[in-house]
């Protein structure tokens, strides 16, 4: 038996929890990780809603949404 394979509308997902809330207080410094999961990266700007942020085993910079960002418990 072979699973098929369907689209799912970008419309059709909701968010249905996050770890945590408040990314209001986001700070340059602090470590956030993806809610998707991945590692834990220092948070280097914050302009509006866009979060710039590298990961410290490849040096590189990536600028995500707040909203795809969570803090790390430590």
């Amino acid at each position: 038996m072979h699973a098929r394979a369907r689209a799912l509308p970008a419309n059709a997902l909701i968010l249905v929890g996050r770890q945590n809330n408040d990314l209001s207080s986001l700070t340059i410094g602090e470590r956030v990780r993806l809610n998707s999961g991945g590692p834990a990266m220092l948070v280097l700007d914050i302009e509006g809603d866009q979060v710039t942020v590298a990961d410290g085993a490849t040096e590189v910079e990536y600028v995500f949404p707040r909203a795809c960002l969570d803090k790390c418990n430590r």
